[in-house]
């Protein structure tokens, strides 16, 4: 089992935004993926081969928020990595 501390992820309604008629990554999206991405490195995480499974403990900084997005962001950043 692989455990990693990631920073909070920025709010999904903040990571894109509309540039030239395309969707874009904001720049603090840019900035967490890029966070996420370098920790993973740093303890060794490789890409996985076959079914996985995630856990997750969140420690929100306010009670606002879908913690459906928290999972969505942060998976998504450990695309390609692990």
């Amino acid at each position: 089992m692989i455990t990693l501390v990631l920073p909070y992820p920025p709010t999904v309604n903040h990571m894109y935004r509309r540039a030239r008629g395309h969707l874009a990554l904001t720049p603090e999206a840019l900035a967490f993926r890029h966070a996420v991405r370098m920790i993973a490195m740093m303890q060794g995480v490789t890409p996985l081969v076959g079914p996985v499974a995630v856990f997750l403990d969140v420690y929100r900084p306010r009670r606002r928020g879908d913690l459906d997005n928290v999972l969505k962001a942060t998976i998504d950043s450990l695309n390609g990595v692990a």
